[in-house]
């Protein structure tokens, strides 16, 4: 076997997290006829530490359209509680920053329209890029514009050469879920505004080491994210975190806010304290 490299800075990973052999993957559920057949395929599921940028991963054996087909089955709005988060999120932002119909929210990962519907019904212009078909239609028939794509660089400027630029950027819990995480942030920084604002949503790494929170270990997650990774792959492509909320979500997650380097906008206490702990 060739040994595995860093899916970020590309150095040699020779340190293992944890190794949970062969297992299937989560949300492709089997009909009666393939479990009768024994049609249920296992990968390798391995989650080792970058020693340079200390980005936790696992191999990627699966690929991404595998994964995320037309027929994934996970819908954000089945949950009430998440559709409560987004909406409290949505008027927060609307607050804090004074969105309004002059204003371009964009979600990446939108899935059924959840989070977009919020600022839609407040008068905010908004659009969704979500690779799956399914909970993209999903979100069009609730009147949430949904483009369906992977986003990435390329499709990042792209979307800037049509002129879309966005003054927030909402990605919630799939920076976790790009087998290229540098290539997928670096799309942010073509559709962002200069002086707009992207917050990312992802489970803390710091709190899956604390309790043990292996269950969280599985193929959609590419990789396990804390504040210092995160921060080296936003400064390789010219982002920068300003401040941060800790969150009851998913085993506790960050709410990352981020924004160009060149910004104005001021680095909190909340971001000093996270970074010392």
């Amino acid at each position: 076997m060739t040994t595995p490299v860093c899916r970020f800075c590309r150095s040699p990973l020779s340190h293992t997290l944890v190794d949970l052999g062969r297992q299937p993957l989560a949300n492709s559920n089997l009909t009666a006829e393939q479990l009768a057949a024994g049609g249920e395929k296992t990968y390798p599921l391995h989650a080792r530490v970058c020693a340079e940028c200390f980005l936790v991963q696992v191999d990627d054996p699966v690929a991404a359209d595998e994964i995320f087909d037309a027929g994934y089955a996970y819908f954000s709005s089945y949950s009430a509680s998440w559709v409560e988060h987004a909406r409290r999120y949505a008027e927060a932002m609307i607050a804090r920053f004074g969105l309004g119909p002059d204003s371009l929210v964009v979600e990446i990962a939108s899935n059924d329209g959840y989070l977009l519907q919020h600022f839609k019904a407040a008068g905010v212009p908004v659009l969704g890029i979500e690779p799956t078909a399914n909970t993209a239609q999903a979100a069009i028939d609730k009147g949430v514009p949904t483009e369906v794509m992977f986003f990435h660089g390329e499709t990042g400027k792209a979307l800037a050469a049509r002129g879309i630029k966005a003054d927030l950027m909402a990605a919630n819990n799939v920076l976790a879920h790009v087998p290229d995480i540098g290539g997928f942030v670096a799309g942010f920084r073509e559709v962002l505004k200069p002086e707009g604002v992207l917050t990312f949503e992802f489970p803390h790494f710091l709190n899956m080491l604390e309790m043990v929170q292996f269950d969280t270990i599985y193929h959609e997650h590419f990789s396990y994210l804390s504040l210092l990774a995160v921060a080296q792959v936003l400064r390789a492509n010219g982002l920068r975190a300003f401040d941060v909320e800790l969150l009851p979500t998913h085993g506790g997650s960050l709410r990352l806010f981020c924004a160009h380097e060149a910004s104005s906008h001021q680095e909190t206490d909340a971001l000093k304290t996270l970074r010392a702990r």
